[in-house]
């Protein structure tokens, strides 16, 4: 059985350009995404605030 952690992160968050061994297999999460460019891919999906700022969460 593998366990998985879900993890937010802002719209526009970038893959660090250079990422260490703590980073963890950060590949098997946004597939196809190099590093320094933007964490988006089909596994992390845009999570809508609604009409509520981000400091209310």
């Amino acid at each position: 059985m593998t366990a998985t952690t879900p993890t937010y992160h802002a719209d526009g968050t970038q893959i660090t350009a250079r990422p260490t061994m703590p980073s963890g297999r950060w590949t098997d999460f946004v597939p196809g995404v190099e590093p320094g460019a933007p964490a988006v891919s089909s596994l992390n999906p845009v999570v809508e605030l609604g009409n509520r700022p981000p400091s209310a969460y």
